[in-house]
């Protein structure tokens, strides 16, 4: 007891000693007279456990450490809080410095933050106006490419498409629906009756073309013979006869006076006159057989074609033919599968109502099971939990019942230690204490 005094001696401050020492009394006897130790109310004052029990309430045990402060402030009282103002105001002092030291850094750190972040930002955007500029002229490449590649293939893309269409056209007229027999029947036919006349006026037209050109050739000629036998007669004459010689001849009679024997230009001139005419009746002949073979062309090209009209109206017969015998067949082949069909439905049809009907009472069993088993599930599982709870109920009243009994052994334990320790604080002289 005398070492615990001193410590609290040596932990104290002067001016808490100096306080206890006015409070205190001057002699031991005096405070000897004022503790009476046998006096029997003393000891009725001091908290009594068997009192204490009835009340049910928590006794805190001695274990635990801020009770044992809070005990040491009730007997000490205020003689311990010297000076509040100094150390309010030492707290006040230490508080500013440490906001101001606090708001000084963060001002500072927020800062440097904030450049960082700029910086990184201005980085960004300058990678982003790079990248821009390449995906522009990388998209402008591309495009330029395309649109090459387009211009290239424009041509083909026409003709194929051309191409295209007239293959749907034929696919088109070719396809028959089997619902509307009569209607595909009568396009059909417009469509050969089209053909048919498309084709005509193609072969006249080449006919005709073929009458202007062999009539150009044969007047090109023609003319091209003239211009030779012009130049020959010219390049003959002399100088002298070339002047003489008319461009244009005259048809109104001439007279003159015709001499037994003619000079020798004259002769020429005749010679070269009836060969002239004969040369014209050669190329009057060549052109007779000329048109005498485009006649004969004519007609043979006209018997090719009708021959052709015929083979393809047999032609179109038999399609049609064909297209109606198809057609029937295929009715027949619908109605033998819808017969099947409606066969194969009623069945279906059947065997789906009977896979229901057991379906639907295995399911219905399959719930009664469940039910049945839920229950039994149900029935352990609520006995186990009001075994549970009972036992935890009871474990619960087994232990109010002790920690009261730990409580009051407790409490008289601390009271068996108070009185102890007065009495041993009795026995100690004050002299060796101050």
């Amino acid at each position: 007891m005398i070492s615990v005094c001193e410590k609290t001696k040596s932990l104290m401050p002067p001016e808490s000693m100096e306080i206890i020492r006015k409070h205190t009394f001057s002699s031991p006897k005096e405070y000897s007279n004022l503790l009476d130790w046998s006096n029997e109310s003393f000891w009725e004052d001091l908290p009594n456990p068997k009192h204490n029990s009835s009340t049910n309430k928590p006794i805190k045990s001695t274990n635990n450490i801020p009770s044992k402060t809070i005990s040491i402030e009730t007997v000490f009282g205020d003689l311990l809080k010297t000076n509040p103002n100094q150390n309010n105001q030492k707290i006040i002092a230490q508080e500013q410095f440490f906001n101001k030291k606090t708001q000084f850094l963060s001002e500072k750190y927020f800062n440097i933050w904030k450049t960082a972040v700029e910086l990184k930002k201005d980085q960004k955007r300058q990678e982003e106006a790079k990248l821009n500029q390449t995906t522009k002229l990388d998209t402008f490449m591309k495009k330029l490419k395309k649109r090459r590649k387009s211009e290239k293939e424009g041509i083909n893309i026409k003709e194929e498409k051309a191409k295209i269409r007239v293959v749907v056209k034929d696919v088109s007229s070719s396809v028959v629906k089997p619902c509307s027999s009569f209607k595909n029947r009568f396009d059909v036919q417009k469509s050969i009756i089209e053909l048919q006349k498309s084709k005509l006026e193609e072969q006249n037209r080449i006919i005709q073309d073929l009458k202007l050109g062999i009539i150009n050739d044969d007047l090109l000629k023609s003319i091209e013979n003239t211009k030779i036998n012009i130049r020959e007669i010219f390049g003959s004459c002399s100088g002298k006869n070339k002047y003489k010689i008319p461009l244009i001849l005259g048809e109104e009679p001439k007279f003159s006076i015709t001499s037994q024997v003619a000079p020798k230009i004259v002769q020429k001139m005749e010679q070269r006159a009836l060969e002239r005419a004969k040369n014209r009746e050669i190329i009057l002949e060549r052109k007779k057989l000329i048109e005498e073979k485009r006649e004969r062309m004519l007609q043979e090209a006209i018997e090719r074609k009708r021959v052709l009209e015929e083979e393809e109206k047999k032609r179109s017969l038999e399609i049609i033919k064909e297209r109606r015998r198809k057609e029937m067949e295929m009715e027949k082949i619908r109605c033998m599968n819808k017969q099947k069909y409606m066969a194969k439905l009623n069945t279906a049809v059947e065997f789906y109502n009977r896979l229901l009907l057991k379906q639907t009472l295995l399911q219905l069993y399959s719930y009664m099971k469940d039910g049945r088993d839920k229950r039994f599930l149900a029935v352990d599982y609520y006995e186990k939990k009001i075994l549970k709870e009972s036992i935890v109920s009871w474990q619960q009243v087994v232990e109010s019942a002790y920690k009261v009994k730990y409580e009051i052994a407790d409490a008289h334990f601390e009271y068996k230690l108070l009185k102890r320790s007065i009495q041993c604080w009795q026995k100690v002289s004050f002299d060796d204490f101050f």
